[in-house]
Formats: structure tokens, sequence, C-alpha cells
């Protein structure tokens, strides 16, 4: 009885305070959804160290009290310097502090795309991890690969290739290859931008301001290379992961004998869906959408 009455009293508290003060209803949501993603990271990730459970609690305070105040970033940021553990996978990472690595480091954050990347891996592998950041699927891969496989993570913003550098010394990884470039069609140069403090969000291609709360600010040039001629020497890729923020379709386009040596493709497509699912059929893939958000899988081998 006594839990009714206080869902009732919530719920009326609620409704008063959302036609009295839409705003301030706003900024208790915001609150309300940044400390659930906070429970949610806490639960599968630790601090390595006690002073990294400090910085970690101190985040979960500063970040849970801008998101509902100010509502700068849609994604948990971390405001001081730590290491953290995943514990199920063994592997250990420093996110940056006021970026939204942290967010980028939960494990099954992306739900079926996961097991699409890891699942199909073996020891001896080859996986091309094309937008690797700082470093997620590189060092879960790494693992199940072995000493015998290898990893090629390309990742072209400046900072975040240092940061991925970083996590994967950090965790002893030597079978990783790390290449900071672009990806595209053709080779060349190109500005990268990305909303502040968003570094998963960095792109080739414009970025509409109005999705954001936060500037968009330039990460710089990279240089812009070609799949085919990064990997002209792999005879063999197991899963080859593209997440470029748009520019899905130009990568491919300039990985078609790549393609024809790759057993598993797992794409973002929030743009040009259709053309890409068109062009990894054409190639001999098996096409099918994932749940989480736009991402699809193409399988060119029946048994995966």
């Amino acid at each position: 009885m006594t839990g009714i009455i206080g869902q009732t009293v919530t719920s009326s508290l609620k409704r008063w305070l959302k036609s009295v003060c839409p705003r301030g209803y706003a900024a208790y949501q915001r609150g309300r959804a940044r400390l659930a993603m906070w429970r949610e990271i806490l639960r599968r990730l630790r601090g390595e160290s006690t002073r990294d459970r400090v910085a970690l609690a101190l985040s979960v305070v500063a970040d849970t009290l801008d998101a509902t105040l100010v509502g700068r970033s849609w994604a948990p940021c971390t405001w001081a310097k730590c290491v953290i553990l995943d514990p199920a996978w063994g592997v250990r990472a420093a996110p940056r502090a006021g970026t939204d690595d942290i967010y980028l480091l939960l494990p099954g954050r992306e739900e079926d795309v996961e097991s699409a990347i890891l699942e199909p891996l073996r020891n001896g592998d080859i996986f091309v991890d094309c937008g690797a950041n700082v470093c997620h699927y590189t060092l879960r891969a790494a693992r199940i690969v072995g000493s015998e496989g290898l990893v090629i993570a390309i990742e072209p913003v400046r900072e975040t290739a240092a940061a991925l550098s970083r996590n994967v010394t950090l965790n002893g990884c030597v079978n990783v290859q790390l290449v900071r470039c672009a990806v595209g069609r053709t080779e060349g140069r190109a500005v990268i931008a990305a909303p502040a403090r968003i570094y998963g969000m960095a792109s080739l291609k414009p970025i509409e301001r109005v999705a954001f709360r936060v500037p968009i600010r330039s990460l710089g040039e990279a240089s812009v290379c070609r799949l085919d001629d990064l990997c002209a020497a792999l005879r063999h890729v197991r899963v080859l992961k593209l997440d470029v923020e748009g520019s899905e379709l130009d990568v491919l386009e300039g990985s078609l004998g790549l393609l024809r040596r790759t057993d598993v493709v797992v794409c973002e497509c929030g743009r040009n869906r259709d053309a890409i699912v068109d062009l990894l059929a054409a190639q001999g893939f098996r096409v099918r959408p994932l749940a989480f958000t736009t991402y699809i899988s193409a399988i060119r081998n029946p048994q995966l």
C-alpha cells in the first residue's frame, strides 16, 4: 500500500512539474536518463584502483549535474582521468577526461552488433576495425584472434588515435596494427569535425548542429586512403567492421578487391542504406538488418 501511494504521489508531482515548469521537467528527465546510463556503465565496468573508482564517482556526480542543468552532451562523459576494467573480458582502457569515451567503451552497448562482429572470429583470424575509435572492438577482437591473428585498427582523428594507441599498449596487445588515416573511395585529404566532447561522432561529412547542444568543432585534417590499398597484402579477412559516420558507401566503393577476400561485413548505414545493401549483395554477400540502430550484417560464408 505504501509503495502504491508513493508511486501515485511521484506521478502527480511529475505531472505538476511538467505543467507548471516545462523546462524544469525536461531537466529532471535529462538527469534521470543520465543516471540510468551511469548505472549501466558501473554495472559492467569498474575503476582499476581506488583512485580510479573515486574519479568515476566524481564523474557520475559532475556529469549528471551537467546533463540536468545544461544538457551539453547526449552521452556520459568522464570528468577526471582514470583507468577502467571490463572484468568479463579482462581488458583495460583509459577514457579521456571531458569526452564520451566511457560511453563508447560500454560492453553490450551496441547489442547484436557486438555479437555480429565478435562471434565469427576465431584464433588466427584477421579483423579490420574501420573507425576503431578508442579500442572497444579492437581489444576484444585481439583477445579472440590471439598471437597468430591480426587486428588492423584504423582511426583518423589524431587525439583518438593517440588514445587508441595508449589503450593497446595498456593491454599489451602485440597483434594490433594501428593505422591513422581516414578511408574513402579515393586517396586525398579531408577535414574531420565532431560535436565538442563527442568524439564518437567524428565525421568527414557535414554534421547538423541542430541535433546537439554543443558547438561543432574541427578536429583537423587527415589523409584519406583506400582499404584496397591499405589491406592489399591481406589474403583473407574474417570480419570487416565499418563505422565511419556517414562515409560507409565511399569506403566500400574503395574496397571492392578486399570485399572479395572478406567473409563478414558489419556496417553502419546511417546514410545511403539502399546503395550499401545493393553493393554488398552484388559482391556475393547475404545482407540482413541488425536490431541496433541502422547496422547491417553481410555474410559471404553461410556456415558462419
